[in-house]
């Protein structure tokens, strides 16, 4: 007779690392609240617990822990900075992936673009204290006149 033992499903991890997932809470327009946009494709990798104290997060510490008063999260990706805050991140896609980019010459910068409803004429850069409906992401943005963005396919590209 063959016997299987299983744990009880409430038992069993939910995935591979016990941490809540730092994105995992989203604000009303869906996206995380606690977490930055990111390109597709391009997020650095973190796979890793996080330590965090209300918006602050850092690495955990040499034992893999985090200290007295911060709670671990976890980030999929997270970018560190010189001075050790990590900030996790999520991944938007590339607005000219939609072929509304037209060719352009001249500098740009990347940015974050929020186009309302995806009208793609009304987009403005995206800051993480504004709801927006859809985040792109841009490698080559630039500004109008009336005060809204395009992005622009370089020419060399």
């Amino acid at each position: 007779m063959f016997t299987l033992g299983l744990a009880p499903l409430g038992l069993l991890p939910a995935s591979s690392h016990a941490a809540e997932d730092r994105c995992q809470t989203v604000g009303e327009d869906g996206y995380p609240v606690f977490c930055s946009p990111a390109a597709e494709g391009l997020a650095p990798d973190w796979n890793a617990t996080a330590c965090c104290r209300g918006a602050d997060c850092r690495p955990t510490n040499a034992q893999g822990t985090c200290t007295s008063g911060w709670s671990a999260y976890w980030c999929e990706f997270a970018e560190l900075d010189p001075s050790g805050k990590l900030t996790c991140l999520f991944e938007v896609p590339d607005i000219c992936s939609q072929q509304v980019c037209p060719p352009g010459d001249g500098g740009g910068e990347p940015l974050f673009l929020c186009c309302p409803y995806d009208d793609f004429e009304s987009c403005f850069e995206y800051e993480p204290w504004l709801s927006c409906d859809t985040i792109w992401y841009c490698s080559w943005g630039a500004s109008n006149e009336d005060g809204t963005y395009s992005c622009l396919e370089p020419e060399s590209w």
